[in-house]
């Protein structure tokens, strides 16, 4: 896979835009559009490394087309743990804002990320499958 690939594929798993890529990066939109469309092939290391942080993999892994089991199908990519466990960490607060357990811009008191912190564990531990 390259680097188009897998910042596709990566954005799609996270559910995020490329916008909220650049937001998150610190990566300017333009330099991703330009990675995304072919026309930057070999991004900076930092700016690898910048993308990489924010879809919870290496930038080795972002850059290089060569490593081994990188021409896998998509499904078979792992993101990092810190990456899922924000996401999970995310849709949780989510759910608490849907179910009105917290008010919009209201954030989580340090007892209760702890506690979202323990949930997310035991369902990582659960459901996490060896592949």
């Amino acid at each position: 896979m390259n680097i188009v690939d897998k910042l596709n594929y990566l954005k799609a798993k996270l559910n995020i835009t490329t916008e909220e890529l650049a937001n998150q990066s610190g990566v300017p939109v333009g330099t991703i559009n330009k990675i995304l469309s072919g026309e930057t092939r070999n991004p900076t290391g930092k700016t690898a490394t910048k993308l990489a942080k924010v879809l919870g993999v290496t930038a080795e892994f972002l850059i290089n087309d060569d490593l081994e089991g990188q021409n896998k199908a998509p499904d078979t990519l792992l993101i990092s743990s810190e990456a899922r466990v924000k996401k999970v960490y995310d849709i949780l607060h989510q759910a608490l804002l849907d179910a009105g357990w917290l008010t919009p811009g209201e954030h989580l008191t340090e007892q209760q990320a702890k506690i979202l912190s323990a949930m997310i564990d035991i369902l990582d531990a659960t459901f996490t499958r060896n592949t």
